[in-house]
């Protein structure tokens, strides 16, 4: 469970316009948040130089606190998320394996939908690589990745059952 102050503090800071924001303020939100001393000292000492980190690193905890998440959450949201990507992409998109055999006869967003999937079999592929190398990152900084990755799976498996679910001379609904 989120703290809702904490989370309203970081959206304040954040909302703040750069020049009047206080610089120990994002060094005490930041300490609470990663608990990392000498980030926060970093940012306490050296002030509006590390303006972008401070946003950097506010705004992907804010992030994963207005989606409700913690990092048990996204612990269990990779642990689901990464077998099913590793799925899709035992199926290369190039060996043509279930496009069917009427592709060329089926309406155009139809047959769109095959190379759509295509283009979304790259990205899960990138995004997987990179979720990969990133195990020992902080929950915050694969959520965002990971976001993108459960959409693009999503997108991905609506677009097959649409395809191949596709029987001519039916209305799409």
């Amino acid at each position: 469970m989120t703290d809702d102050r904490l989370t309203a503090q970081i959206r304040r800071w954040l909302d703040t316009p750069a020049g009047d924001r206080d610089m120990d303020e994002a060094a005490r939100l930041v300490l609470k948040l990663t608990r990392n001393r000498i980030f926060a000292a970093n940012i306490a000492r050296r002030g509006k130089a590390m303006m972008a980190k401070a946003e950097y690193e506010l705004g992907k905890h804010l992030t994963m606190r207005l989606d409700r998440k913690t990092a048990a959450d996204v612990r269990r949201m990779e642990r689901e998320l990464m077998p099913a990507a590793a799925g899709t992409l035992a199926q290369p998109p190039a060996t043509g394996a279930g496009k069917r055999a009427d592709h060329d006869s089926l309406p155009d967003d139809i047959r769109a939908l095959w190379d759509e999937n295509t283009a979304l079999w790259h990205d899960i592929r990138l995004l997987f690589e990179e979720l990969k190398g990133m195990d020992s990152a902080t929950a915050c900084d694969r959520y965002e990745l990971l976001k993108i990755l459960d959409a693009k799976e999503k997108r991905h498996r609506a677009n097959f059952e649409r395809y191949d679910g596709y029987h001519a001379g039916e209305e799409e609904a």
